[in-house]
Parts: C-alpha cells; structure tokens; sequence
C-alpha cells in the first residue's frame, strides 16, 4: 500500500514538472545563458534510476532558475535585453551580409567611378551632337567649342577633344577633323586597291619615251625660230643701211626724217597686231615664244606625236599623290559639283568680258590708224614736216603722259598685256555683279580643291 502511494505520487510529480523544454534547451542558442542545475539539489533514486525505463520518470528536475525565476517553454518565453540582442545578431547577420553581397556584388561606388561614368555621359553626348552633323569635316576650333559645350568647362573640353582623338573616333590632322573615320579609311582602301591593280611602272616607261620624242621635236622648232630671227635681223639690217645710204648719198635727212618716223610707227602697229593675234606682250621673248609655239604644232603632226596623251601622262605622274590628298582632306563631291557649276558660270563671263576688251583694243587700233594717216596726209599734201614734226612729238608726249597715268592709277605696267589684264578685271567685276557670280564662294571652293590638281576622274580614265 505505501509503495502505490509513493509511486504515484512520483508519477504526478513528474508529469507536473516535465515539459518538452528539456529537449530543446540542448539544441538552444540559449543554453550558454541557462547555468545547469545544482547536482546537490537533484535526488535520484539509484534504484529506480538504474533502470532505463522508469529514468524519465523518477529524474527530478529544477522547476526554477539559479535566481528563483520559473523555467518555461522556448516558445512561450520572450527574449528581452541582452538575450534579444543576441538572438537579433545570431538571426540577421548572416541574412543582411548575404543580401547585402547580393545587391552590391561585393563592389562600392566610389568618386572615381563616378567621374569615369560621368566621363562616359560626356562622351557619349558628344557622339550624338557630332553625328548630328551633316559635313564630314569641321574646324578643329569648332570641334573644341562642342566639347566646351558638353563639359561646362574649357579644360575639360580640351582633355575631351584629345581623348576622341587618341580614341580614334575622329582624325585630326592640323586644323581639320573628319567626323567620319570609316569613310577615310574606306578611300584609303580604295586607293590601295587602285595602286595594286593600276601599277604605274608601265606608264612611266611610255612616259620617258614620249619626253625623249618631244625634245627631239622642240629642238628643231626651236631652230625653226632662231633661222626666222635671224632673217628679221637681216632684214633691220638691210633697211637701216638703205635708210643711211639715201640720207647721205641719194636725199637729205629733211627727206629722209618723215619717212624713218613713219615706218617706225608702222613696226609699232605691226607689234600691236601681233599682241592681238597672240594675246603675248610685243617682245623679243615673246615673240619667241609664240612662233615656237606654231612650229612646235606643225612638227608635232608631221611625226604623230600625241600631245594629250602626253599631257595626261604628266598629270598621272603626280596623281596618286594628289589622289590621297584629296581622299583625306576633301571627301567633299557635293562642293565639287558646285564648283563645276561656278567654274562654267565663270567661264561665260570671262569670255564676255575679253569679247569687251578686245572691243576696246580694236578701238584704239582704228584710232592709231586714222592718226598715222591723217599726219601723212597733212605731212605730204597739206602742210610740210617743219610745222608737223612739233605737232608729231607732243602727241607722242601726250601717249606717254596717258601711260604714266594708267600706271599711277593700276600699278601695273602699261604694257598692252598689263592694259588687257586691267580692263579684264575691271569688266569681269562688273559683269559678275551683274549676274549675280558670289566671287567669294568661289575662291573658297577653288581654295578646298586647289591642292588636288588632277580630277579623280582623269586619273580613273588612263588607268
């Protein structure tokens, strides 16, 4: 009877003070903070307690803590103080620093990232605003200001325009930067392909061929023209010497005096009649020059020599070169066929101004002739030499006078090609005003294409 009332008494005691926290206060993150029971305060029954079935049941365990503070369930106390900032700690740091690798990928931002990508804004905007130019080309001055712009900043601007062009988005060369780098490159491609499969070795032979003909040709033209100049020397000769013996020995100077004058006059108006012919000052050289010219033609078609074939071989001689050039630095054909335009215009008004010219040389022509012939009238027929010779040598005076003027008022010399000149430009002003010729656009254009020298398409034709 006692050991009934002994054994369930323990048995309602155990179940009082037994609760799943036994278990989970082993695998608790808490266990560290719960000091374990006092051994002197647990009794256990060895002889109950040797036996492993009956061990849960007669093991006495503490109801309260070290302080006197009942022992409940993990899940039914609340952390507060030190065990919540613990249990927060052991909770989120391995959540925050795994989210936080995450998002950044273990990189900061720092401020030199952030000038390289405002460095990379910058530059992008300036592609933009460079594409949204329609020339291929433009000043490296307005080049800077662009960058200028973007940056807010002239330093900046300047460090930009060099960063583009180590970068090779642009090619500076001088005070020119082309936009369109592809388009350089695809020329000088071409030009390499035109070189490979166009050699100019071959041409080159024919050329030194076609010079060795050609100065065989002006050798003998030029002695065509020294044997003429020679016979004109003759023939001064010839006259000076008949005009000495009939001053002397057959009539008197008083006779002889008019008829000099007047056959000097006479070569003057032949040499003004030879500029006219020639367009090339009355000179000796010049005179050279021109017959050279005429026999140089006619031996020419005697021994079949193409003189536009070798004209072109001379400009192919220097074409590859201009080629580059004008592929670098000029890739501009809508401004070529503008100056092709211009240049027709202009060729218009040249002729009509040298049509105005010639008018006015023929003019004066007619005047010398009627001058010359009204003084021999009045020389033989009407009056004697005595009172024209004054009248004769103040006219002449008044020439000069008139010459001396046109150079004051020119500064060109007053020869009948310095005459032409003067007028030309004077009536090619006046006729570009009236046609509305923009001189200035002109020059600009022939300026950008001057350097080529040679069409890319005469080159392309020979090859």
């Amino acid at each position: 009877m006692a050991f009934r009332k002994t054994l369930t008494k323990r048995l309602l005691h155990c179940f009082k003070t037994t609760s799943p926290s036994a278990y989970l206060v082993s695998s608790s993150p808490l266990r560290a903070t719960v000091p374990p029971p006092l051994a002197s305060k647990i009794n256990i029954h060895h002889e109950y307690g040797n036996r492993g079935f009956f061990r849960r049941f007669v093991h006495r365990r503490p109801v309260y803590g070290p302080q006197g503070s009942p022992i409940l369930p993990e899940f039914l106390s609340i952390p507060v103080g030190e065990k919540l900032r613990e249990k927060l700690k052991s909770i989120n740091k391995e959540a925050l620093c795994s989210r936080m690798n995450s998002v950044f990928d273990g990189s900061v931002i720092t401020v030199k990232d952030a000038k390289k990508i405002l460095r990379t804004w910058q530059i992008e905007k300036i592609k933009v605003k460079l594409k949204s130019i329609k020339e291929n080309s433009i000043s490296y001055s307005q080049f800077v200001r662009i960058c200028v712009q973007v940056c807010d900043n002239e330093d900046e601007g300047t460090v930009l325009a060099k960063i583009f062009d180590d970068s090779g988005c642009v090619i500076v060369t001088g005070n020119v930067v082309f936009l369109r780098p592809e388009k350089v490159a695809k020329a000088l491609e071409c030009l390499i392909f035109e070189s490979i499969t166009h050699p100019i070795e071959p041409r080159r032979k024919e050329l030194e061929q076609m010079e060795k003909k050609k100065a065989l040709i002006d050798e003998k033209a030029k002695a065509h023209v020294r044997s003429e100049l020679y016979c004109g020397l003759g023939y001064l000769m010839v006259q000076t010497i008949g005009f000495i013996r009939l001053t002397f020995w057959e009539l008197s100077w008083d006779v002889m005096e008019p008829i000099c004058f007047f056959v000097t006059s006479l070569h003057f108006a032949l040499a003004y009649i030879f500029f006219l012919r020639t367009s090339i000052e009355p000179t000796f050289e010049g005179y050279f020059h021109a017959r050279f010219k005429s026999k140089q033609q006619k031996l020419m078609e005697r021994y079949n020599f193409d003189i536009q074939r070798y004209n072109e071989l001379c400009k192919v001689a220097k074409a590859l070169e201009c080629l580059i050039f004008e592929s670098i630095t000029h890739p501009i054909e809508p401004r070529r066929k503008e100056l092709e335009q211009m240049e027709k215009k202009k060729a218009l008004i040249d002729e009509k101004a040298k049509a105005h010219v010639r008018s006015e040389l023929y003019c004066g022509l007619g005047y010398l002739m009627v001058q010359t012939i009204g003084f021999i009238r009045l020389t033989f027929w009407e009056l004697s030499w005595d009172v024209m010779e004054p009248i004769c040598f103040f006219v002449t005076s008044l020439h000069f006078a008139l010459a001396y003027i046109f150079f004051l008022r020119t500064s060109i010399e007053p020869t009948f090609e310095g005459y032409f000149h003067a007028r030309f430009k004077s009536k090619q002003q006046k006729l570009m005003e009236r046609y509305n010729f923009d001189i200035q656009r002109y020059n600009e254009l022939c300026k950008v294409n001057g350097a080529t020298g040679v069409p890319r398409k005469c080159f392309l034709d020979l090859c």
